[in-house]
């Protein structure tokens, strides 16, 4: 009972949440429209195999946790590549770069924990959710 109301639970959190990767997309101002729409592309198919997984984590099926384990790299990945580009500039411009590219390197950070409890998860055959 306890598995199933976690992964209830870990599924909603998916479902709802992962619709606001597509959202950040859309709002996306600067670039070219190529830029802009091929953000709305990548950010659109993340949400939606995020919300798929999460209707899988809730019924129950193992390959859903693999494909969170690897949206969570993704996104810890996109992440942590913006940050380190970020504080490369920051050396050359403004130290508020800094601040920024700090922040975004943290942001990336509840994604890699996720990726990594979902590694474990799969590795131990439990389905076990924060």
């Amino acid at each position: 009972m306890n598995t199933a109301r976690k992964g209830l639970g870990s599924g909603l959190l998916w479902i709802i949440f992962s619709p606001l990767a597509l959202l950040m997309a859309l709002i996306a101002k600067g670039g070219s429209d190529t830029d802009y729409y091929m953000g709305v592309a990548v950010c659109g198919t993340w949400s939606a195999c995020g919300v798929v997984s999460g209707i899988g984590r809730i019924a129950g099926r193992r390959w859903a946790m693999l494909v969170q384990m690897i949206l969570c790299w993704i996104a810890f990945a996109v992440y942590s590549v913006a940050g380190v580009v970020m504080l490369f500039y920051a050396r050359r411009g403004p130290s508020s770069i800094v601040i920024v590219g700090m922040g975004t390197l943290l942001t990336g950070t509840p994604f890699l924990f996720c990726a990594r409890r979902r590694h474990r998860e799969l590795q131990s055959g439990l389905e076990v959710t924060p």
